[in-house]
């Protein structure tokens, strides 16, 4: 995701310290939002999922144990 983020240059004047502030209280206002949540819940579920075993392409059964060298 760093290509989607511009560094910005701090700055000591009141306009960039109002932005700053801005910000800060947008960013609170969203993290406390239902659907921030929801979307937060649902990417990082607490059953025990982990990327690979959301996004392979391969099922196994819960109870299959890795077969090395099959």
């Amino acid at each position: 995701m760093t290509c989607l983020w511009v560094p910005l240059e701090k700055r000591d004047t009141k306009e960039y310290r109002e932005k700053e502030e801005r910000a800060a209280l947008l960013a609170q206002e969203i993290e406390k939002s239902d659907g921030y949540r929801q979307r937060t819940d649902l990417e990082n579920n607490g059953e025990g999922e982990n990327e690979e075993s959301k996004f392979s392409a391969v099922v196994r059964p819960d109870n299959a144990a890795p077969n090395p060298g099959k």
